[in-house]
C-alpha cells in the first residue's frame, strides 16, 4: 500500500524529465572539462524581499555556462518557486532543484489545491518539467 508506493517516489522520472535527461546528457557529455562551475543555495525564500532580491541581483549573464544546484526552501507557495526558476533558469545553463521542507509545505490559500505535501511534490515536479529545471 501506502509503503510500497512512498519506496517507488524516489524512483519515479517523467517523460518530459526521460526525454530531456536523454538530450542533455548528450549536450553536456560534448563540453570541455573546466568550462563549468557548479554553485549551490538553499534557504533562499523568494517571496520575502530580501529573497527575491537576491535572486533578482544574479547577472543576466555572467553564469550562462555554469550550473546551479537549490537545495530546498525556495519558497513556501508553488508560484513563488515557479517564479523564482523561472529568473534562475534565464541566468545559469542547468539549474538542479530539490525541494525542501518549506517548498513542500501547504500554507492556506493553497490548502484548497493540494490536500497534502505529496500533490504539492508533483505540481513542483510539472513545474520543474515545463522551465527546464
Amino acid at each position: 500500500g501506502w509503503q510500497a508506493a512512498l519506496s517507488l517516489l524516489p524512483l519515479w522520472s517523467s517523460l518530459a524529465g526521460r526525454a530531456r535527461a536523454r538530450g542533455r546528457f548528450g549536450l553536456d557529455a560534448s563540453r570541455q572539462r573546466g568550462d563549468s562551475k557548479v554553485f549551490a543555495i538553499s534557504d533562499v525564500h523568494f517571496e520575502t524581499k530580501a529573497g527575491e532580491d537576491w535572486v533578482s541581483k544574479v547577472d543576466k549573464s555572467k553564469f550562462q555556462d555554469d550550473a546551479l544546484l537549490v537545495a530546498g526552501n525556495l519558497g513556501n507557495t508553488l508560484a513563488s518557486v515557479a517564479r523564482a526558476l523561472g529568473v534562475l533558469r534565464l541566468r545559469f545553463r542547468r539549474v538542479f532543484y530539490m525541494p525542501g521542507n518549506s517548498d513542500l509545505a501547504v500554507h492556506g490559500a493553497e490548502a484548497g489545491a493540494f490536500p497534502d505535501s505529496l500533490a504539492k511534490l508533483f505540481a513542483l515536479l510539472r513545474v520543474c518539467d515545463e522551465l527546464d529545471v
